[in-house]
């Protein structure tokens, strides 16, 4: 088989139990998880403000959804850093990039 990238040697690396995937349980996929919320919670305010009363109703479910998830996020977040604060230990996964 041909290939124009030179290939390297991997290194096994062994995962440990409490090491964080990124994009998926990180510290900083959580914050962006809770901004990008906050940013949806906000459209749909602004779209009830505007809207007409039948799609008030749809416009309510939406936010209140919106507020649980928040609520939520916020938990998992404040749990994950107190966690790290007190035990020092931060683990991330290093990925590794398919292209530089």
């Amino acid at each position: 088989m041909f290939s124009f990238f030179k290939k390297k040697k991997v290194q096994e690396v062994k995962m440990r139990e409490f090491d964080r995937v990124p994009n998926f349980d990180s510290l900083g996929t959580l914050i962006d998880r809770l901004i990008v919320e906050n940013v949806k919670k906000s459209i749909f305010e602004v779209r009830l403000s505007e809207s007409a009363y039948g799609e008030k109703c749809k416009l309510e479910k939406k936010i209140h959804l919106q507020e649980m998830m928040i609520k939520n996020l916020k938990e998992k977040l404040t749990d994950m850093m107190v966690k790290i604060w007190h035990t020092g230990d931060y683990s991330v996964i290093t990925e590794c990039r398919t292209f530089k």
